[in-house]
C-alpha cells in the first residue's frame, strides 16, 4: 500500500493557504497619478500598499517637473502594525526630513520642520495614505504625515471627500468603485489633480 498519495495530497491541502498568504504579503497594490496643472503634466504620485505579517506599510512618491517651479520629489513611509500607525517619515530628496512621527506608549513623538511636540493618542488608524486605497465612507479625521496633525475630512455626497488643509485649503478625493480616480489639490500656483492612469 502505497501511504505517499494521500500524505501528498493532505500536504498540498494544508500548504495551499500558507501559499496564498505568503504570496499576499509579497504582492503589493500600486497606482500611479498623472499630476495635472490645468492641462499640463508636470509629474506623477505613485503609491503603494504591501501587507507584511505584522501589518502594512504605505509608500508614496511625488515627482513634480515643469517650467513654473524646480523639480521636487518627495517621498512618504508609514508603517502600521495591526492597524495602528508605528512610524511615518515624510522626506524632501537631497534635503532634511520634512516631518517624522513615531509612536511612543499612548502618545507619537512628531518632528515637523526641525520642531518636536507630543501627541497623547490611543493609536491613529487612519492617515492621507491610506485615501488612495480605500473609500473612507466612515472616517471623519485623518491623519496627514506630512503636516503631523489631524485634518477633517467631510463628505460631499456622491463619493466626494474633502480634507481640510491648514489656511482654508482643500483637496477633494473622487472616488469609483471604492478606487480612488482622481484629487484635486490645492497648490501655491493653482489648482493641481492627480488622475488615476
Amino acid at each position: 500500500m502505497n501511504l505517499s498519495r494521500p500524505f501528498n495530497r493532505i500536504a498540498t491541502i494544508m500548504l495551499a493557504p500558507v501559499f496564498f498568504l505568503t504570496t499576499a504579503f509579497q504582492s503589493p497594490h500600486s497606482y500611479v497619478y498623472d499630476i495635472y496643472l490645468g492641462n499640463n503634466p508636470i509629474g506623477t504620485v505613485t503609491v503603494r500598499q504591501q501587507q507584511t505579517p505584522e501589518g502594512r506599510t504605505i509608500t508614496m512618491q511625488s515627482r513634480v517637473q515643469s517650467k513654473l517651479m524646480a523639480r521636487m520629489e518627495v517621498d512618504i513611509t508609514t508603517a502600521y502594525h495591526q492597524n495602528v500607525l508605528q512610524e511615518s517619515i515624510a522626506v524632501r530628496k537631497g534635503g532634511e526630513p520634512l516631518t517624522s512621527v513615531k509612536r511612543s506608549g499612548k502618545s507619537y513623538v512628531i518632528v515637523h520642520k526641525g520642531e518636536t511636540r507630543h501627541l497623547a493618542s490611543d493609536g491613529i488608524l487612519y492617515c492621507v495614505g491610506d485615501l488612495y486605497f480605500s473609500e473612507p465612507e466612515a472616517i471623519h479625521a485623518v491623519f496627514s504625515e506630512t503636516l503631523g496633525k489631524e485634518l477633517i475630512l467631510r463628505h460631499l455626497g456622491n463619493h466626494n471627500y474633502e480634507l481640510q488643509l491648514p489656511e482654508g485649503k482643500r483637496n477633494v478625493y473622487h472616488y469609483d468603485k471604492g478606487k480612488c480616480t482622481e484629487v484635486e489639490v490645492n497648490h501655491a500656483l493653482g489648482k493641481a489633480r492627480f488622475v488615476l492612469r
